[in-house]
């Protein structure tokens, strides 16, 4: 056993490392953005196939210290590249520094780069190539301070990239994060009960939920991964990457999943999106504004990311769409368990509800408020 590097987003590190145990892996450490666990080729696999919440699954290869482009340079190439590149294929490096003694990350990539190829040099003549997409290794070299790590990307694209969101509508919920919120609302730990969303754009949030509730993996519908082109790719080993974790839930039936959207051709994007992750009979989709969607009968869920304001329009137009949304919470859905994301905290406030939790996370660049509402008879 060694030691993998999941990364994440802020915020969903425990969401994470509660993923990886459900696998049956030992969490080392958990990190900001990151958690470490022990595995081996057939736990890398299945990590990359089932975690939800991971971006990127790394094995780390090297570590030294280094407070100079020198130090760096011969860190790099003291180390044996024979063992995963030759000089008929590819790499790319990836960067991320925060060091006083090395500001740019650019320039690291390219002194690694330069250390990578004159090794080759060196002992062959000739020298691998680089390339962008879909490189036989992806290598990250992380610097803090003066440690330097050199890791191997074994998911290369990062795995958010499902595979099913080919179209998006405007302000896209990264997929990660949207499997972070359903459980962190806690309708992961009860996902019999309905979940709504009633502001759906491309469908993200419904998908993930309906993946969830019935089992299906997140990655199923990709058909890459960066450890498939390394030189001790297994492929006996790649095909157990079915097996289920522990956490996996199978809801006796199926739970009422609603999405509803406005504009007909952002749900038109959500079906098509839905259809090509396998799940769009588990979800009901309707056509129409956020205060005329359906609700289930209650208990139940409703997640759902408004419009922020950044991309859509400025603070003053969102200001009252939450609003109505804070009204339409307090007077239709009763005994329903609701949150809200947005990055708009002044908007937010204009829901009018007084919040039972905040959380703090990141779609993207934006940090965004995760505002919950219980909304029992009595407490609004």
């Amino acid at each position: 056993m060694q030691t993998l590097l999941a990364t994440t987003f802020e915020g969903l590190e425990p969401i994470l490392a509660s993923e990886i145990t459900a696998l049956g892996y030992e969490v080392q450490q958990t990190f900001n953005r990151a958690v470490s666990f022990n595995g081996n080729l057939a736990e890398m696999y299945r990590a990359n196939y089932w975690l939800r919440t991971a971006l990127r699954i790394l094995m780390p290869i090297d570590s030294f210290r280094a407070n100079s482009e020198r130090g760096l340079y011969y860190g790099i190439y003291d180390y044996d590249w024979s063992q995963w590149l030759n000089p008929d294929t590819t790499f790319a490096i990836e960067t991320v520094v925060k060091s006083p003694y090395f500001s740019h990350s650019h320039y690291v990539a390219l002194k690694a780069k330069d250390a990578i190829v004159d090794q080759f040099r060196a002992k062959t003549g000739t020298r691998p190539s680089i390339a962008r997409e879909r490189p036989n290794l992806r290598i990250r070299i992380h610097i803090f301070h003066d440690e330097v790590r050199v890791l191997l990307d074994s998911s290369d694209e990062p795995l958010n990239r499902r595979g099913y969101r080919i179209e998006a509508g405007e302000a896209p919920l990264n997929e990660i994060l949207a499997a972070g919120m359903l459980h962190l609302s806690g309708w992961v730990e009860q996902a019999h009960l309905p979940l709504v969303d009633p502001m759906c754009g491309s469908g993200t949030i419904p998908i993930e939920a309906a993946m969830i509730a019935n089992g299906i993996a997140p990655q199923h519908t990709r058909d890459w991964f960066g450890c498939m082109n390394w030189p001790n790719f297994d492929q006996n080993l790649w095909e157990q990457r079915y097996t289920a974790p522990s956490n996996i839930i199978l809801a006796p039936t199926s739970p009422a999943i609603v999405a509803s959207d406005i504009d007909a051709y952002t749900l038109s994007v959500a079906k098509n999106n839905a259809d090509r992750a396998g799940v769009e009979n588990y979800i009901d989709f309707t056509c129409c504004d956020f205060e005329n969607t359906p609700l289930p009968q209650a208990p139940g869920f409703l997640i759902t990311n408004p419009p922020y304001g950044q991309r859509l329009g400025e603070f003053d137009e969102t200001a009252p769409l939450y609003e109505r949304l804070g009204s339409w919470l307090k007077h239709k859905a009763t005994d329903y368990n609701a949150w809200v994301i947005s990055s708009n905290k002044i908007a937010l406030r204009k829901i009018g509800l007084h919040p039972n939790k905040k959380l703090t996370l990141f779609n993207g660049p934006l940090e965004c408020g995760f505002w919950g509402f219980e909304l029992y008879e009595g407490s609004i």
